[in-house]
């Protein structure tokens, strides 16, 4: 008898160590959320938040993913999380149907700006800059158009754009995709924030509201280049001059990456894109009589730039950038021997080198 006694006493104090464990546990998680692909010091703190809020989570492998893109029934189901308008937590999913269904339910009653309401492919569509700037003006309850929204996301500090010295329409790239990371550090701003202002007029609910749009006329007021100048200037951010080099394509390329367009005083020729703190050359671009040969170095790390700088000169189509992206990455570097590859109607390209330095020689049987 006393051994069934001390045996349930064992067994008493097993649990309560199991449950002082679980709570520790538990504790110094929400304390200590660290991924260990979270490297950059903006996005901890904020996915920390996150995590801690209950509104995003890491995968059971340890990591985040913060650059991975957010599509928009993810983005959405954050921002109702967000708002409590929703336990996203216990989603309610009929079978044959898309699992955010019940998130895009309650935020048509609220008339937010998604594309996804009536189309499952566009749920499954990565979320732009611009169409979060948006989402987030009309969850405040401002019915806004995209240059409108990312005013809003300026004057409310919840943006500061992607180029540093720049607090204009250009700069905020809106076209670009919203990573992981940069949606949770949205919120958590927005979460600072509290409430918000559209040129000086204010919200009518706070950060964990849902405000939304249903019934709200679109704004008719115009924001123009000078309104964003103004901003800046208020914020005490004095605004980088853009370039004006005789490569026009190149200069709106340089922008928005904050480079700047070296021609050499000679135009015509050719032109460097390069840093401007410290002079350096990243990308060298020259015009030959067939098209044009382009050098730089870290194929990876440059390969956005080098992306945009080809879209920009108005000879590519989006299939002939995936064709010379391939041919760079699967068919050059195979061997690394410089030849020539066929690609869309008119082109054809010349790979030199490796993912360290390389040339790509550009020929178009059109080429005026």
């Amino acid at each position: 008898m006393k051994r069934e006694r001390k045996g349930k006493k064992n067994i008493k104090r097993l649990l309560m160590g199991i449950l002082v464990l679980a709570f520790l546990s538990n504790n110094t998680y929400a304390d200590n959320i660290d991924f260990k692909d979270v490297t950059e010091q903006w996005a901890k703190e904020p996915v920390r938040w996150g995590v801690k809020e209950g509104i995003v989570e890491g995968y059971p492998d340890g990591t985040f993913k913060p650059k991975k893109q957010v599509n928009e029934a993810e983005f959405a189901k954050l921002m109702t999380g967000y708002a409590k308008v929703l336990d996203v937590s216990n989603l309610k999913v009929k079978e044959g149907e898309y699992w955010a269904k019940e998130v895009y339910d309650a935020l048509e009653e609220y008339a937010i700006p998604l594309g996804g309401y009536k189309s499952d492919k566009v749920k499954n569509t990565g979320l732009s800059r611009g169409q979060l700037a948006r989402i987030v003006a009309a969850k405040n309850g401002f019915n806004l158009n995209e240059r409108q929204a990312i005013y809003y996301l300026y004057e409310n500090d919840l943006s500061d754009g992607k180029i540093s010295g720049r607090l204009d329409f250009e700069s905020y790239d809106k076209d670009s995709a919203v990573k992981r990371a940069e949606a949770v550090a949205f919120l958590r701003r927005l979460e600072t924030k509290g409430v918000t202002t559209f040129k000086g007029k204010p919200s009518t609910v706070g950060a964990r509201e849902m405000g939304g749009i249903k019934g709200v006329p679109k704004d008719e007021t115009v924001v123009t280049d000078e309104d964003f100048k103004k901003l800046a200037e208020e914020k005490g951010i004095k605004q980088v001059e853009k370039n004006n080099s005789s490569y026009a394509f190149a200069n709106k390329v340089a922008d928005k990456y904050g480079l700047k367009v070296d021609d050499g005083g000679d135009p015509g020729t050719g032109f460097e894109l390069k840093e401007k703190s410290t002079n350096r050359t990243i990308i060298s671009y020259t015009d030959d009589s067939t098209g044009f040969n382009i050098f730089f170095e870290d194929y990876k790390e440059n390969k956005p730039l080098i992306i945009d700088l080809l879209k920009s000169t108005g000879r590519f189509t989006d299939s002939d950038i995936k064709e010379v992206i391939n041919i760079i990455e699967v068919k050059h570097m195979k061997d690394k021997v410089p030849q020539y590859y066929d690609f869309g109607k008119y082109g054809c390209v010349e790979p030199a080198g490796g993912y360290g330095e390389m040339t790509l020689r550009f020929g178009f049987s059109n080429w005026e």
